[in-house]
């Protein structure tokens, strides 16, 4: 076999030179942003499974990039990104260009079945009844809404909530609110449009819930994950008293989803226990119900039938 020098005495066979040259071209890479970072990482690559058997980089198997980052600067925790070449649509009906898989590296919430989020109600007993109820009956995560002005109320009503919630087991987060989520120390908020950055309340909240409002739009989805969101909320899938001018959202949305997002998403929006069917074909890993679930007649009964329809997708 032929041997040449290799600058410090020694001797390498060609094949071992071949792979030094392709692994410090690849680590110059790896330290590139945007379109250069995009095209190396590519899964049809033919450099990654020669790069990645090679000794030199046997400690990168464990992590994956991280754009946006050069070097060993500042990044997001547990947030990791791979690249495709598919585009996926969104809601202003341009292509986005999005990772194809996100958020797949950090620890998962689990959020799944019946997510119950309360009616307006200033008669503090009678919601929480009415909450007592709903957790009763399956009811896995409660969200604490309300927009009376009386924030002293709204105060009590979270605090009171969230301890019934605890003695069940079940987190309770706050509904648009970051300082009386703070406040009253909810297990999370639930981030809507206009109400902050999900980053900003990442930031403050640390490890407890965050979740996200995306209506019917992809890209809202694609950032509010990089954001370190722990759920995304499609809606309006079907006409809501609750928001009656709210845009729709479709199944197909939640299948785009599903293949490009990796934490749970939630479906909201007039589901009842007679249409939550379509949106759990979608791929929703939990339905948000207000009035299907506080109006029953029997609101511990109807979360049950909520309830058993997550046990039959098992």
């Amino acid at each position: 076999m032929r041997r040449s020098a290799d600058g410090n005495g020694g001797a390498i066979c060609p094949h071992h030179r071949n792979a030094r040259k392709l692994a410090e071209g690849s680590e110059h890479a790896l330290r590139q942003k945007g379109r250069a970072a995009r095209r190396f990482l590519e899964p049809a690559s033919s450099l990654l499974p020669r790069l990645w058997l090679h000794p030199r980089f046997r400690h990168r198997r464990r992590h994956r990039f991280r754009p946006g980052n050069s070097g060993r600067g500042a990044e997001r925790p547990g947030i990791h990104l791979e690249f495709s070449s598919f585009r996926l649509p969104s809601g202003n009906g341009t292509a986005y260009p999005g990772p194809a898989v996100l958020g797949q590296g950090r620890r998962r919430r689990v959020i799944r079945g019946l997510y119950a989020i309360t009616p307006e109600c200033a008669d503090t007993r009678m919601l929480l009844n009415m909450v007592d109820q709903a957790v009763s009956g399956g009811a896995s995560i409660v969200q604490y809404r309300s927009k009376h002005p009386d924030r002293g109320l709204r105060l009590d009503q979270a605090r009171r909530i969230l301890k019934l919630c605890n003695r069940h087991g079940v987190p309770c987060i706050v509904n648009d609110d970051l300082e009386l989520a703070i406040e009253c120390g909810a297990d999370g908020v639930h981030i809507g449009k206009g109400d902050g950055s999900v980053q900003e309340a990442k930031r403050r909240l640390g490890d407890r819930i965050v979740g996200a409002s995306c209506y019917n739009r992809m890209d809202l989805a694609l950032d509010a994950t990089i954001e370190g969101a722990d759920y995304i909320a499609f809606g309006s899938f079907y006409p809501s008293t609750t928001k009656p001018g709210a845009v729709k959202a479709s199944r197909e949305l939640l299948q785009i989803a599903k293949l490009s997002i990796k934490i749970p998403v939630v479906a909201i929006g007039g589901i009842t226990w007679l249409n939550a069917g379509e949106p759990l074909a979608g791929g929703a890993d939990a339905i948000a119900v207000i009035s299907a679930l506080f109006d029953a007649p029997d609101i511990r009964m109807a979360a049950e039938q909520f309830s058993e329809l997550f046990l039959l997708q098992k």
